[in-house]
């Protein structure tokens, strides 16, 4: 199973689905609309497809932004495996996302410290999804840039 290893990750496969079903109802009230032959004397009989659909696009459209930064995630992580500085890291917590679930799980992230460039830093991993082989106060590697960017790799 390929799980994701971000939040968007599973938030956009939900508003995929919700907005494939909203056009889908959408489309639907049209050609009830037009196969029907009583209208309603209180409004427009295709508002409600229009609404419907309108809906199913904004789901969509929130689906790409999620798509794109999920990404954009990614990308700057496996930019920062091989680009990034390499610095000792100390793991803070280690704790279980109750925010997100997939598959019946729930994922656990990982907080940590580093020094860089003579400055305490801050960090959360992405989403692990079996319990990571590490407690708080076990040093771990951090890949980390300039501009305050950072990751780790178990």
């Amino acid at each position: 199973m390929n799980e994701p290893r971000y939040p968007e990750d599973v938030f956009k496969t939900i508003w995929l689905w919700i907005g494939i079903a909203f056009i889908a109802m959408g489309l639907l009230n049209f050609i009830i609309v037009f196969m029907s032959a009583v209208e309603s004397a209180g409004q427009e009989p295709n508002i409600n497809g229009v609404i419907i659909l309108v809906i199913g696009a904004m789901f969509l459209i929130a689906q790409s932004v999620l798509r794109g930064i999920a990404s954009r995630k990614k990308k700057l992580h496996n930019e920062l495996l091989a680009n990034g500085a390499k610095v000792t890291g100390t793991v803070e917590k280690v704790c279980q996302q109750n925010t997100v679930r997939y598959a019946g799980k729930y994922p656990y992230i990982i907080f940590y410290t580093y020094d860089y460039q003579g400055k305490a830093c801050h960090g959360e991993s992405h989403l692990f999804w079996d319990r990571p082989a590490v407690a708080e106060h076990d040093s771990i590697a951090v890949y980390a840039n300039d501009s305050g960017k950072s990751t780790i790799q178990l």
